[in-house]
């Protein structure tokens, strides 16, 4: 996996250089937006990649009820499977019950794996007791930045 995240990254610094001069390693990796939709508590993008980029609003406390109605608009686009970049906002928090929701298998139909962007530590605290107490049924990592996330991410396609 490491050759895969090295050849990705070799190659997209030569594709930047040459082609995308005015867009960053990030930007390329994600590609164009094929879906967006602003919540009142979080905002989504699909972009070609296959990428579901879930970013929470500043200062917001995230639900399941939130959760289940990105599950609902991502289903009456047309559902699919996506490669979760999670990316929380400054004083961003989740609630148990969301946490819960979001570890099972049922409510993970949409879920190839899932990438948690944190900014400070005690998010960092908060993403561990997920994966340690939660147990999410599909793979799950936790980044402090979003391009780190994002290619890892892309060894899920």
């Amino acid at each position: 996996m490491m050759f895969l995240i090295n050849f990705i990254e070799t190659n997209l610094s030569l594709v930047e250089e040459s082609t995308y001069k005015t867009q960053s390693t990030f930007e390329v990796l994600l590609g164009e937006v094929v879906h967006f939709n602003r919540f009142e508590k979080h905002t989504i993008t699909i972009y070609d990649s296959n990428i579901l980029h879930f970013v929470m609003h500043d200062g917001e406390t995230l639900t399941a009820e939130d959760l289940c109605m990105s599950r609902k608009w991502t289903e009456s686009i047309g559902g699919g499977r996506y490669l979760n970049l999670i990316e929380a906002g400054t004083k961003t928090e989740v609630e148990d019950s969301m946490r819960s929701s979001s570890a099972s298998g049922g409510q993970n139909m949409h879920t190839i794996a899932d990438a948690i962007v944190v900014k400070n530590l005690s998010q960092r605290i908060i993403a561990n007791f997920y994966l340690r107490f939660n147990k999410p049924v599909k793979p799950t990592r936790i980044f402090s930045e979003s391009e780190s996330a994002a290619f890892w991410l892309m060894s899920f396609r």
